[in-house]
Order: structure tokens, then C-alpha cells, then sequence
């Protein structure tokens, strides 16, 4: 019995002691120690330098275009690309070998990535493509999964590239291809940089395709319709005859115009998923120029008056005035060319 109740306190003791320890360390000894203040963290532009800066561009400059985030402003001079920081004006050269020719390059939709095509004449005239990384300074010939360089033969040393969409979340791109009697071979890379010619259309206007399935869409220009691939039938919305590819947001929404006497008077947009009798519709108070329609990654829809500089939400009706030749949107503004220097206007 006596060695039960020696147990019993031997047991008691110890686990007071331990409570008590414990009480102490979250009542008292924490109470200071522990106290934090939470922040929300977001990513901020400097404001001074956003607003104000602004960067010579030669006269000689060709394809003055900005990367997705307005960071950098870029121009082709000679048969280089240059690059230019447009917080702190850095400057990068982007130098090109010099048995090629810079023939067509374009910004990622989402990194300081671009992609350059460049034209060789060796016996026959080819394109063949590279990336140049902005942020790591890096630039090499894209290759597929074999390691054979991308290329794309020419028939005619005058065929051009006008245009190279990517889908974001797959990695398929397609590249249109001008010939010289107004068609266009459209080339298609998967996600292992095998190229293919995937078609070849007469009159093709704008051309897109979705962030996240492989979808091809393009402007039928022959016939005023937009076309979609893998698909029999063209888009059709209701009472509308003709229709122009305004552009695609990252939900997928496909946005397009009613032309009336090459202007459109109306938006519609909706997933190809759904029928378009039920695509939402958007009346512009009057009709513009389809090339100064612009669609937002988040869907807003922007309109260029270019008489009056003025860049209107036509939704919210919210207006943004600038001086000079609208370049490009970024994702918070514009850029703009005034008296031979560029800079930002953010909404």
C-alpha cells in the first residue's frame, strides 16, 4: 500500500511541475515574445520612375514593342534588337550573327522572353528561330526533343513572318507566314518544338489561340468569318454577317467584332465551349476601327481614339488621355511615342 502511494505521488509531482513550467511560458514569458505584426506584401511599381521615365528611340528604329509588364521597351536597329529597361534605362544589345537577318520578333505574353526569327540564305532561304531571356541574359536556338534546329523553308526570299501567338499553359505556337500572292502558310509548334506546316489559307487576318487548350483561331478574311480549328463550321453569332478577331483573355473568352463598313459597332465574347447565341454582347456608343479595339489579359475592353488621344474602358468608361502615337498596352497602361521619346501611361 505505502509503495502504491509513492508511486502515485512520484507520478503527481513531475506532471505539476511540467503544467506549471508550461502555464508560465504561454501566460507570461510569450505574451511579448510572441507577438507579430502580419503585413500584406504587394508587389509595387516605384511610382516616381514609372510616371516619368522616358527613353530616346532613334528614328531608325523598327517594331517598337513592350514586354507583357511594361518593363522593358524594345526596337530593331539595323539587325539588332535592343532593350531598354524602362525603370533604371539599362540597355541591352541584342546582337545577331552575321550571316543572318533579323526578320521578325515578338514578347512572350508572360516573361522577359522573346522569341526572334532570323532569315539565312544558304543555297536555299530559311527561318530559323531563337529565344533571348532578358532576365538571364541568355539567348539560344530552340531545337526540338532530337536537337534539331527549328526551321521553316522559304519558297521566296520576300515571304514574311506577320504574326506568332503562343498558348501560355501548353506551349503550342503558331506562326503566320505571308507568301507572295496574299496567302499564308500557318506553321505550328507543339510542346517539343517540332514544327509542321499546319495549313495554307488565302487572305488569313488576325490570328490567336487559347491559353490553355490547343486552339487555333483565325480571321477568314475571303469570307468575313472567324474560323476555328478542328471545328466544321465557323463562328456564328446572330444577326451578324461579317466578324474580326478582337482578342482572348486568360479565362479562355474569345472576343470578337460586328464589321460594318470596316468598323465594328459591337463586342461579342464567350467560351467555344458554349453555344454563341448565349456570348455576352457590348455596344459601343460608336463604332471604331477594329485594330483600335484592345482586349485585356483580365478581359477589359479598350478603345483607341487616336484624333484625340484618349483610351477609353468601355465598360467602366473610365478615359485615359496621352500625347503622341499609342505603341502598345502593357498590363497597367500604355506605351507611347511623343517628339522621339517613349514612355508609360498607366490607367
Amino acid at each position: 500500500m505505502k509503495l502504491l502511494k509513492r508511486l502515485i505521488i512520484w507520478s503527481i509531482v513531475p506532471l505539476t511541475l511540467e503544467l506549471s513550467t508550461l502555464f508560465y511560458v504561454d501566460r507570461y514569458y510569450l505574451t511579448n515574445k510572441g507577438q507579430c505584426k502580419i503585413e500584406k506584401v504587394e508587389e509595387m511599381e516605384s511610382e516616381g520612375i514609372d510616371k516619368n521615365v522616358q527613353v530616346p528611340i532613334p528614328q531608325d528604329a523598327e517594331s517598337v514593342k513592350l514586354s507583357y509588364d511594361g518593363k522593358y521597351v524594345s526596337y530593331k536597329q539595323g539587325n539588332n534588337i535592343i532593350i531598354i529597361n524602362t525603370f533604371d534605362g539599362e540597355e541591352k544589345k541584342v546582337e545577331i550573327p552575321t550571316r543572318a537577318e533579323t526578320w521578325y520578333y515578338t514578347w512572350l505574353p508572360d516573361r522577359h522572353r522573346m522569341y526572334i526569327w532570323e532569315k539565312f540564305s544558304e543555297g536555299s532561304d530559311y527561318l530559323k528561330v531563337c529565344y533571348y531571356d532578358r532576365d538571364k541574359d541568355d539567348r539560344a536556338i530552340i531545337t526540338d526533343n532530337h536537337y534539331n534546329e527549328v526551321k521553316i523553308p522559304l519558297a521566296n526570299g520576300k515571304y514574311k513572318i506577320l504574326d506568332h501567338v503562343i498558348s501560355t499553359l501548353n506551349g503550342v505556337e503558331y506562326v503566320k507566314v505571308q507568301t507572295n500572292d496574299e496567302r499564308s502558310n500557318i506553321y505550328r509548334l507543339n510542346v517539343m518544338s517540332q514544327m509542321e506546316k499546319y495549313k495554307g489559307y488565302s487572305k488569313v487576318g488576325k490570328i490567336a489561340v487559347l491559353s490553355r487548350d490547343d486552339v487555333f483561331i483565325y480571321e477568314d478574311l475571303r469570307y468575313g468569318r472567324v474560323r476555328i480549328s478542328e471545328r466544321e463550321n465557323s463562328l456564328r453569332i446572330p444577326g451578324t454577317n461579317n466578324l474580326c478577331i478582337l482578342g482572348v483573355d486568360e479565362e479562355d473568352n474569345v472576343y470578337v467584332g460586328d464589321v460594318i463598313n470596316e468598323r465594328v459597332n459591337k463586342v461579342f465574347y464567350g467560351s467555344l465551349k458554349e453555344n454563341e447565341s448565349s456570348w455576352k454582347e457590348i455596344k459601343l456608343n460608336n463604332s471604331v476601327k477594329k485594330e483600335n479595339i484592345h482586349i485585356m489579359s483580365d478581359g477589359k475592353v479598350y478603345t483607341n481614339n487616336e484624333d484625340e488621344g484618349i483610351v477609353k474602358d468601355i465598360v467602366s468608361g473610365k478615359e485615359t488621355k496621352y500625347k503622341g502615337k499609342l505603341v502598345q498596352y502593357y498590363n497597367r497602361g500604355i506605351g507611347i511615342i511623343n517628339d522621339g521619346k517613349f514612355k508609360k501611361v498607366k490607367f
